[in-house]
C-alpha cells in the first residue's frame, strides 16, 4: 500500500460555469486530449464541474457502453454541443420574451430544449457509472444549502445515485434563465430535491475539488487543472449603478456573483498549492466579446473560439503549425507523468536494488526508452541565470512496468 509520501499524485480537473461560454472549456479540453493522446476520463482521477462545466464533466466521464472503460464522447465532439445546440438550449422565442418581460417576471427560457438535449446525450446512464470520480455542484433552495452530486457516493449508496441527465439539469438551472430542477429523491421526505445552478455559491468548483482530493492524501500529491469560461472585463459604472433597483440589478448581480466567486477561488488555490506543477489555471480575457452566458449567435460563438484559440495556440512554428501554450503543454506532461509514468530512474533503481545510473544505461542499451508505453521523455526549457538564454533540457519518466523489465534484464 503506497504511503502519502510515495503515492502517485492525483490529477484533478475543475470546470467553471458560464452557459454558452462552456465552448471555451470544450476547446481547452480538446487541446489536452490532442496533446496527450488520452481521453479526459483516463487522465484525471477527479473532475469537478458547475453548470456548463458540470455537463461537460458528466459527458466526458459517461461510458460508451455499460461496463466499458471507453468514454462516450471525445472533447472535440462536445465542441459541437455548443456549435450545434446552443440555440436549442437558449431558444429565443419572441412570445416567450414578451410573456416573461425578458426574464423579469418568470424564467427567461423554457427548460424543454435543455432537457431534450440532456436526454439525447445521457439517456438513462446513472452517476455511479462515471469512468472517474465526478463532483457536480448544485444548490438546494428548499433546505437552503449547497448540494453535491458525487459518483464516489453513488457507487456505494443507492439513494445518491441519480441519472446523469438529472444531475446535469440540476447543476445548470441558472436562476432567472431556467426554472429550478425537480429531481426525484427517495432519501428526501418531500420525495424530490429542488435545485438550482451551483454557480450561486461555487461557479469555480476548484476549491471543492481540492478538498475532495486531499482526503487521506498529502497536499503535495495533488495536481489541479482549473479552466474558466472567460474573465469578464466590462465595467459597471458608478454613475449608472447608483440609481439601479432590483429590475436593473437582476442580470448584473448574477454575473458579479459568478465572476467574483471564480476569481476568489483562484486566489485561494494559488496560495494553497505552492509546490511546483501543482496548480494550473487557464482563463480567457473576454474583452471585446459579449460576456452574456446565453448569446448563441454564430458570430459570438466564432469570437469565443477565436479568443480561446489565441490562448491555447498563441504562436506558430517555422512551418506555420500552431504551437500549444507553453503552460498548457507543461500541464499535459505533468498529467501524463502523474497517471502513467510516475517513476524516475532513481525510483526504478530503488525497486530493483540498482544504482540509478546503471538503470539509465540498462534502459538505453535495451532500447526500452523507445517503448512509449514504458517511457515518457519530457522536453522543457530553463533560463540561464546570467544570460537569460533558454536552454533545452530533457527528463525521462517510467511506467511501473519498467521495474519488471529491468529486473528481467539483470
Amino acid at each position: 500500500m503506497p504511503t502519502q509520501a510515495t503515492a502517485r499524485p492525483v490529477n484533478v480537473l475543475s470546470l467553471d460555469g458560464g452557459g454558452i461560454r462552456g465552448l471555451i472549456l470544450s476547446l481547452f479540453l480538446e487541446a489536452i486530449e490532442t496533446r496527450t493522446g488520452k481521453p479526459i476520463s483516463a487522465l484525471f482521477d477527479i473532475i469537478a464541474g458547475t453548470s456548463t462545466g458540470g455537463i461537460l464533466a458528466l459527458a466526458l466521464s459517461k461510458p460508451k457502453e455499460p461496463g466499458s472503460q471507453e468514454p462516450a464522447f471525445k472533447a472535440s465532439e462536445l465542441v459541437k454541443l455548443y456549435d450545434e445546440n446552443g440555440d436549442k438550449i437558449f431558444s429565443r422565442s419572441i412570445s416567450r420574451m414578451i410573456e416573461t418581460l425578458g426574464g423579469l417576471i418568470e424564467e427567461k427560457y423554457s427548460a424543454q430544449g435543455l432537457e431534450g438535449l440532456l436526454q439525447r446525450y445521457f439517456g438513462e446512464t446513472r452517476l455511479k457509472e462515471a469512468l472517474c470520480d465526478v463532483l457536480i455542484t448544485s444548490y438546494d433552495i428548499e433546505n437552503r444549502r449547497p448540494f453535491y452530486f458525487k459518483s464516489s457516493l453513488a457507487r456505494i449508496l443507492p439513494d445518491y445515485d441519480h441519472h446523469m441527465k438529472d444531475v446535469a439539469r440540476a447543476t445548470s438551472a441558472a436562476p432567472t434563465y431556467f426554472e429550478p430542477a425537480k429531481i426525484p429523491a427517495e432519501n428526501n421526505q418531500a420525495g424530490y430535491w429542488a435545485l438550482v445552478d451551483g454557480g450561486v455559491f461555487a461557479n469555480n468548483p476548484g476549491l471543492l475539488a481540492y478538498t475532495e482530493a486531499i482526503r487521506g492524501r498529502a497536499p503535495k500529491n495533488i495536481c489541479l487543472v482549473s479552466i474558466g469560461t472567460g474573465q469578464m472585463t466590462s465595467p459597471l459604472s458608478y454613475e449608472a449603478a447608483k440609481g439601479w433597483g432590483a429590475a436593473q440589478w437582476v442580470r448584473p448581480i448574477i454575473d458579479v456573483v459568478f465572476d467574483g466567486v471564480s476569481d476568489s477561488v483562484d486566489e485561494v488555490l494559488a496560495r494553497l498549492l505552492t509546490y511546483d506543477n501543482d496548480y494550473y489555471r487557464f482563463q480567457v480575457d473576454l474583452k471585446g466579446v459579449d460576456e452574456a452566458m446565453d448569446n448563441v449567435e454564430q458570430d459570438n460563438l466564432a469570437a469565443l473560439k477565436k479568443l480561446a484559440g489565441q490562448v491555447i495556440y498563441p504562436n506558430r512554428d517555422e512551418a506555420g503549425k500552431p504551437v500549444l501554450n507553453e503552460k498548457l503543454s507543461e500541464a499535459c506532461d505533468r498529467l501524463l507523468i502523474n497517471k502513467f509514468y510516475p517513476l524516475n530512474a532513481k525510483a526504478v533503481g530503488q525497486a530493483c536494488g540498482l544504482p540509478f545510473q546503471k538503470v539509465v544505461t540498462l534502459i538505453k542499451n535495451l532500447q526500452l526508452d523507445l517503448d512509449h508505453s514504458l517511457c515518457f521523455t519530457r522536453t522543457y526549457f530553463v533560463n540561464k541565470k546570467k544570460s537569460g538564454q533558454k536552454v533545452e533540457k530533457q527528463e525521462s519518466w517510467y511506467a511501473p512496468q519498467m521495474v519488471d523489465k529491468v529486473k528481467a534484464a539483470c
